[in-house]
């Protein structure tokens, strides 16, 4: 019997626009770009624009080993690109913690979307006491402006945990983001089943711990070589005709 459900989040729970997805880049392009020259650091606009591509690629590089960093790490990293001089020792802690924060809140300021079924499923398990978790691998906007997110969707109450990588500074589909999470609900792996969009990540991470997987699949091939989810799923509201047989 199923006692407990986590949750990935992009792409499962929430979605952003390629529309809004560009605004964000320009919001922090725009943003660090004059935070620094108000402390005296002038920048090229171009050379922001380069380095937010460039910690793209180098973050993803870390998180291929199933590990993440802080956002202050990451940050420190989108820094060094666009100077090699802009070193934690030459930039003062409150310059630091201002480029952070234009970095980091980009995605306050046009919010994600709701997937289609969120506020009706979470409400549903809630009432039949399941327990919610949430597990997010999480990219440019960290743990810390997530749950500003989902306080703002108006969905935050439902969770009784939230894990984020860059606060655990591990990624799915490391065993132990999930071992945690599971610990937290009181739950064990066989009582416990995961939702989500990834093959790899989502899917391969929960059943390697003996969790049940439910795959939304969108348009996303999947891959052979990972585990069979439980369940694969066209869209995420279809999760409503699923519910008696996951619960089961």
């Amino acid at each position: 019997m199923i006692k407990a459900i986590t949750f990935d989040l992009w792409q499962t729970l929430i979605y952003e626009t390629v529309a809004q997805d560009e605004k964000k880049r320009q919001w922090r392009v725009t943003q660090v770009a004059d935070v620094l020259a108000e402390a005296g650091h002038p920048v090229d606009s171009q050379d922001v624009d380069r380095a937010h591509e460039q910690v793209w690629v180098r973050c993803q590089d870390i998180w291929l080993t199933d590990t993440d960093l802080s956002i202050r790490q990451q940050v420190m990293f989108f820094l060094e690109a666009i100077d090699p001089k802009f070193t934690a020792d030459r930039l003062s802690e409150s310059v630091l913690e201002k480029v952070t924060d234009a970095y980091a809140t980009a995605t306050l300021i046009d919010l994600p979307h709701l997937h289609d079924g969120v506020k009706e499923i979470l409400p549903e398990l809630k009432n039949q006491d399941i327990k919610i978790g949430l597990i997010s691998n999480t990219g440019r906007t960290p743990g810390k402006y997530l749950r500003q997110v989902l306080k703002k969707l108006k969905v935050d109450h439902y969770f009784d945990v939230l894990s984020f990588s860059d606060e655990l500074l591990i990624r799915k589909p490391s065993p132990e983001i999930f071992y945690q999470t599971l610990k937290h609900l009181g739950s064990s792996p066989a009582e416990s089943l995961h939702i989500g969009d990834d093959p790899r990540t989502d899917v391969g991470g929960a059943k390697r711990i003996g969790m049940k997987a439910v795959l939304i699949k969108w348009n996303n091939p999947i891959l052979p070589e990972m585990p069979s989810a439980d369940i694969a799923l066209k869209q995420f509201e279809d999760l409503k005709g699923y519910l008696p047989k996951i619960l089961a």
